[in-house]
């Protein structure tokens, strides 16, 4: 019988899983007898196994050598094909579970601006690392579009509000927090010069208004009010962020915005006198409604939802600006979070002793350098004091060891005593066996720019266990 005949012909003929994994075990030990123990069954149950395959094939898949066999041409393409199909098998069951305990997935949230910068930006990045194999799409929208989209089904969850003229009902809501507001200008503008502010002052010039019947235009409207204020002169009112921009960049206008937002393109020192934001210093109490996690009522979130969901309610890593001469954004783990540290650093050093993983399993730089803070011995670094700028791919830290305390950092180093550049499998070969940095070096997998004692004191504070067997 030919094997060339119309697709599923092995299958109908009843070609099963265990016919499979003798064929792939075949290919590999070339040898009935130990690949029947490797399967956990008797040689003569094989035999039989073997002899069932050729049937349903309908020519010979082995021949007799001596006192072995190999496989014929047909044979071994058989088994290449079962061991890719069982390869598939596993591949599948592993996706399942990650599927199940929600490491993978595709996830769509909503969010209103301010929370989209200090809240849905961090959990992003910690599902970067949390959560690998998740995708996420990101819509930031006022809070009645969010509501209309989450009733329509495009979206898992939002960050919002409950949105108007909709029935309460049909949600279910966790509160997170309120939203400051705070009013910002173009950077060189009159009132940013001034040493006291009164808010009688931002009456003499224009504002750029969000647009009508919007929450943040009633909130500024009613807090000004309970000021004894009028409403602010103004000519634009806009939802439009990118027009607010423009408008505040080409006049003296003045603009309220949430404070997450006004924070996040705040001037910087490195952004020039021209670019940026100036954050008026004086705090008229404006603050929109509490916000919440809203989802539909009694919706049931597929898992990657769910976990990044509890990484969005947990509260675990928070986003500041910081103070000049840095003044940029960092994320950073609130007090919670950071109880969580000593869980994980044990889990990494723990870790350090399993066997190696496959190279294809790989591990992110941010993973790496965490692994340097589990793995630092303080013994070995009590008299030195170091700066190291560290370079994995497009990735930069920054490490500084003094009386035998480690801070390391995301960022460029100032005045570094080296500069090491290389990728996280050199990184990770180098520090189990440090013998194997200057065979690095020259293959150039790995440079040292400054003070090569350094850069090999430095990477001799991190050893890594040798491997425990499985």
């Amino acid at each position: 019988m030919d094997l060339t005949q119309t697709p599923g012909h092995l299958l109908r003929r009843g070609l099963k899983l265990a016919h499979l994994r003798l064929m792939a075990a075949l290919g590999e030990t070339g040898a009935l007898g130990i690949a029947a123990g490797r399967l956990g069954m008797t040689q003569p149950a094989a035999s039989r196994l073997l002899a069932e395959v050729e049937e349903i094939a309908g020519r010979p898949v082995h021949r007799r050598e001596g006192r072995g066999l190999a496989l014929t041409p047909e044979g071994q393409a058989l088994s290449r094909r079962a061991a890719r199909a069982l390869s598939e098998l596993g591949a599948a069951e592993r996706e399942m579970a990650d599927l199940g305990r929600g490491l993978s997935g595709h996830v769509r949230l909503g969010s209103v601006t301010g929370p989209a910068l200090d809240r849905v930006l961090p959990a992003l990045r910690a599902a970067r690392f949390a959560l690998p194999g998740v995708t996420c799409e990101v819509e930031v929208a006022p809070s009645d579009p969010l509501g209309d989209l989450l009733l329509a089904g495009s979206l898992d969850f939002a960050l919002a509000r409950l949105p108007e003229g909709r029935d309460p009902a049909l949600f279910d809501m966790a509160p997170l927090g309120e939203e400051p507001v705070s009013l910002v200008v173009r950077p060189g503008h009159a009132l940013a010069r001034r040493a006291r502010l009164s808010p009688e002052d931002l009456l003499d010039y224009d504002w750029v208004m969000p647009g009508p019947g919007t929450l943040l235009r009633r909130t500024v409207l009613e807090r000004l009010a309970a000021l004894g204020l009028p409403p602010p002169p103004g000519r634009l009112s806009t939802s439009s962020f990118l027009l607010i921009l423009a408008m505040l960049r080409e006049s003296n206008a003045i603009a309220p915005l949430a404070t997450a937002v006004a924070r996040r393109f705040a001037a910087s020192p490195e952004a020039g006198p021209e670019g940026g934001l100036v954050i008026l210093p004086l705090d008229l109490g404006i603050v929109v409604a509490s916000f919440g996690l809203m989802t539909l009522r009694d919706a049931r979130l597929t898992p990657a939802a769910q976990r990044l969901r509890e990484l969005e309610a947990g509260g675990l890593v928070a986003e500041r600006r910081l103070p000049p001469p840095a003044a940029s954004q960092v994320y950073e783990l609130t007090p919670r979070g950071a109880e969580l540290e000593p869980v994980v650093m044990a889990l990494g050093r723990w870790g350090a002793g399993t066997p190696v993983p496959a190279p294809e399993v790989g591990m992110s730089p941010d993973a790496s350098v965490l692994s340097l803070k589990a793995l630092f011995d303080p013994g070995r670094a009590q008299d030195a004091e170091l700066t190291i700028a560290l370079t994995l791919g497009e990735d930069a830290y920054r490490a500084h060891i003094a009386k035998g305390e480690l801070e390391l950092h995301r960022g460029e180093a100032r005045s570094p005593d080296a500069t090491i550049a290389t990728d996280v499998a050199t990184l990770t070969a180098v520090r189990r066996a440090p013998e194997t940095l200057h065979d690095a070096t020259r293959a150039g997998t790995l440079t040292i720019d400054g003070d090569e004692a350094a850069a090999e004191r430095f990477l001799a504070l991190f050893p890594l266990p040798a491997a425990t067997p499985a």
